[in-house]
Order: C-alpha cells, then structure tokens, then sequence
C-alpha cells in the first residue's frame, strides 16, 4: 500500500513544484523559499499524525452493532487518509528536502561553501523527517493499527 503511495508521491512531485518550477538560488530569496516549504511541510506532516492518532485510539462502551459500525467507519477513513492525505503529506515532505538540495547546489556552483553547507544540513535534516515519516506510517500505522482495525471488525460484525 505504502509502495503504491510512494510511487503516485514521485509523479505529483511535480505538480506540487509547479510554483518553484525554478531552481531555488544560492539567496535570501532561495533560503526562505525552501524554508518556506519545509514549513509547509512540517504543518501537513502534524495535520496527518493526528489524523492517524484519532484513526487509531478507541476507547467505547458501546453495543456490539455500535461497536463494528465504529471499526468500519474507522477503517474507510483509515483507507481515505491512505489514498490522499498521505500522498500529499509525502509529496510536499520531499519537495521540501529537494528545495534545500537545490540551494546546496546553487551555492556549490557559486563557491559559497558556508551557505553550501548549511543547506545541505537543512536538507539531510529534511530528507531524514521524510524518511521517518514513512518508516513511522509503515510501522505504527500500516502494521499495527490497519490489521487492529481489521481484527475489531472481524470481532464485532459477526
């Protein structure tokens, strides 16, 4: 599921670009634009933790018919998250590592090696957030709460 996302996240990348079609610069201009994404990111990447959390975590009292209405519901929302949120939450987390490999560049080619530095730092820090985003979504979420949610529906709907 995850390797399906992954790939869709490849081809929307350059939808999502589209305002930065141009190569970020070794600047003011070109660190605030990728700090500028890396923001965004930050926001979507907290916006769907807490979509998962709340996916996630029950507590009920309820009837056995309240009960499996409740897991289903929660699995089709579970399944939307999946097939959007995320997606995009994985597209703008590695437009936000590329943006910061972009001013690395720029400032490489322009023999600025501190600022150099310093975005490349950026984006290891960046790429390093993407890639524990998808490790924690795999792990936490893929398979442990999907197959939970499964298990309760099984439980409860029969």
């Amino acid at each position: 599921m995850l390797g399906n996302i992954m790939n869709k996240a490849g081809v929307s990348l350059l939808v999502l670009l589209s305002p930065w079609a141009h190569a970020l610069d070794c600047s003011t201009q070109g660190f605030a634009e990728a700090s500028a994404l890396n923001r965004q990111s930050h926001a979507k990447v907290q916006q769907l933790s807490k979509q998962y959390v709340e996916l996630c975590s029950w507590q009920f009292n309820l009837p056995k018919q309240q009960s499996c209405q409740l897991f289903k519901d929660k699995k089709k929302q579970f399944e939307q998250v999946n097939n959007r949120q995320l997606e995009a939450v994985l597209v703008a987390a590695n437009a936000a590592a590329e943006a910061w490999y972009q001013v690395h560049e720029a400032c490489a080619a322009t023999g600025k090696r501190e600022n150099s530095s310093n975005a490349f730092q950026a984006y290891e820090k960046s790429f390093s957030a993407y890639q524990q985003l998808i490790s924690v979504v795999e792990q936490q979420y893929q398979q442990q709460c999907y197959p939970q949610l499964q298990a309760n529906i099984k439980q409860y709907c029969n």
